[in-house]
């Protein structure tokens, strides 16, 4: 066994069970996800992810869990901090370039900064919810998008890149969430296939767009899913995307699944 990319790839997923904690504040689902996350190299085959790609999945979460924490709590130092580790996880795989994105996307929930969306958990600890526009929030993750420019082009210029299709993010897409052989072929056959794979991803988006309202964790996870498999297409080399992608799936699978099982919100909406 490779014991240091399996150490690094455990240290990953515990910080994602943390991150995904702090930005719920449910110990549940967290640790729902953090278990999935941990068995995807053991029940794939596909061997376990490099060191470098461990570490950037583990920045990546330790950046937005510092970022949630700095919403709700505030602190001097805890922005810096987290641009820090952002810096770090772009600097070690492009997987994380589109973070800033994606804290946006959880700024509608499970964060309720925006104005006008509907609550998200009762007893968020994120003080004032829906206080903010998105221009503003926008504003705010320009320090992070420059971070993540600088983080791209130090990619392109470190491994070659190549244009993201849609046949290439379905695939992505369909790895990322079922990680066995069957996954694989199903990727092999979304990424050979561009008409039925575009027309997957738009009915997917769609669905979640649509179910924003009554299950938002479905569309902030679908939106992470998305913005961690564009870069896996960009730079398929880079196996740490699915795992960053899967993240994503692990916070929407939960709560969607509650939300099935009752047949309207999960309690604690």
């Amino acid at each position: 066994m490779n014991w240091p990319a399996a150490l690094a790839h455990l240290a990953a997923c515990g910080a994602a069970g943390v991150m995904l904690h702090r930005l719920t504040r449910r110990r549940g689902p967290a640790a729902v996800a953090a278990v999935w996350l941990l068995a995807r190299p053991l029940v794939s085959g596909w061997g376990w992810p490099a060191p470098a790609e461990s570490a950037g999945v583990l920045l990546a979460a330790l950046a937005t869990a510092l970022h949630a924490d700095g919403l709700a709590r505030g602190g001097r130092w805890t922005p810096q901090l987290g641009l820090a580790a952002f810096a770090g996880a772009a600097s070690l795989t492009p997987a994380v370039l589109m973070l800033p994105l994606v804290w946006l996307a959880c700024d509608d929930w499970p964060l309720r900064r925006v104005r006008g969306v509907d609550e998200g958990p009762r007893g968020s600890h994120f003080p004032a919810p829906r206080t903010h526009s998105r221009a503003v929030l926008w504003r705010e993750q320009i320090p992070a998008l420059a971070v993540a420019l600088l983080g791209g082009v130090h990619h392109v210029h470190a491994g070659e890149a190549r244009w993201p299709s849609l046949a290439a993010v379905a695939a992505g897409v369909a790895q990322a969430a079922w990680p066995v052989p069957g996954g694989s072929f199903a990727g092999e056959v979304l990424a050979a296939r561009a008409l039925p794979a575009a027309g997957l991803l738009l009915a997917a988006t769609a669905g979640a767009w649509l179910q924003r309202r009554d299950v938002p964790a479905l569309w902030t996870g679908w939106c992470w899913c998305l913005l961690a498999v564009v870069p896996a297409a960009a730079w398929p080399q880079h196996a740490g995307a699915h795992a960053w992608a899967a993240v994503g799936l692990g916070l929407a699978a939960p709560w969607a699944a509650a939300a099935a099982r009752r047949g309207g919100r999960p309690r604690g909406w």
